[in-house]
């Protein structure tokens, strides 16, 4: 799919892996919907890509959320072609260190962003570009793309929860790819 005049949905948008990605898209002649929570560095992100860009707060571990920014995405361009989840974290601590087992909510939280935020953003962006007509020759609709740095390191138990959007991925393909 060719991006230029395209609108592009980019989860962890405002550093990182989804920053550059914003960058390139705007580059490329895209536009693009920054979808992240630090507002301060959103807005400032936003500002330095111009006209092209548009700064949402989105959490992607809630439905709400999500479809809220969906909204300010076709509010604001028109339509979403396209979807990159680069949204996810990766902290480290040990499974049992010197203070005791790690805490479960570490945990949780991980696996509600990384799996299941990407999951969340993916049905619901898809659901979007259902109502659409297709865009290109070949009947796309859009593009959803699941950016994931996964490299298990000592201390990353955050490395299951990527492994789980691994996992999903194929599957996701195989449900949207007749949509």
């Amino acid at each position: 799919m060719d991006i230029r005049d395209k609108v592009a949905v980019i989860t962890g948008s405002v550093s990182g892996l989804g920053h550059a990605t914003a960058q390139l898209f705007v580059q490329e002649g895209a536009r693009v919907v920054l979808f992240d929570l630090n507002d301060a560095l959103g807005h400032r992100i936003e500002a330095e890509l111009g006209e092209r860009a548009v700064f949402a707060n989105v959490d992607v571990t809630r439905e709400d959320s999500v479809k809220s920014g969906l909204a300010l995405a076709k509010a604001r361009f028109g339509a979403v072609h396209i979807c990159v989840n680069c949204a996810g974290v990766a902290p480290s601590g040990k499974t049992l260190g010197r203070k005791g087992p790690l805490p479960l909510e570490h945990y949780q939280r991980v696996v509600a962003i990384n799996p299941i935020g990407t999951f969340n953003v993916m049905r619901l962006v898809a659901e979007v570009m259902s109502h659409r007509n297709p865009v290109t020759e070949d009947g796309e609709r859009g593009v959803v793309i699941i950016r994931r740095r996964w490299r298990p390191l000592k201390a990353r138990w955050a490395s299951a929860s990527k492994g789980g959007v691994v996992s999903m991925t194929l599957p996701a393909a195989r449900d949207l790819g007749n949509l």
